[in-house]
């Protein structure tokens, strides 16, 4: 058996387009629909995608600890502030 007849019998709709195969990551069904160009860009753009997705939660999680140490710091400061107007 070929590769062409093997891999238009593994098909799910036998239509006769056939691709290299590609050693899947998501569901095989959908890899059979994609040419191998179009696959492995949309695996390129999930990747950078991942990337940049753990960059903004990197960024946001500093952005969250920076906020929260100046509202501390501010908290610190006007109860100096009120202790010093009590003594008053």
């Amino acid at each position: 058996m070929n590769f062409l007849s093997s891999h238009q019998s593994n098909h799910p709709s036998n239509h006769h387009t056939i691709y290299p195969t590609i050693q899947p990551s998501i569901h095989p069904s959908i890899q059979t629909f994609l040419p191998p160009a179009i696959y492995l860009s949309f695996r390129l753009n999930a990747q950078e995608l991942a990337i940049e997705n753990s960059l903004l939660h990197d960024q946001m999680h500093q952005t969250e600890t920076d906020t929260i140490d100046v509202v501390t710091y501010l908290k610190k400061a006007d109860q100096k502030k009120d202790t010093k107007v009590s003594l008053i």
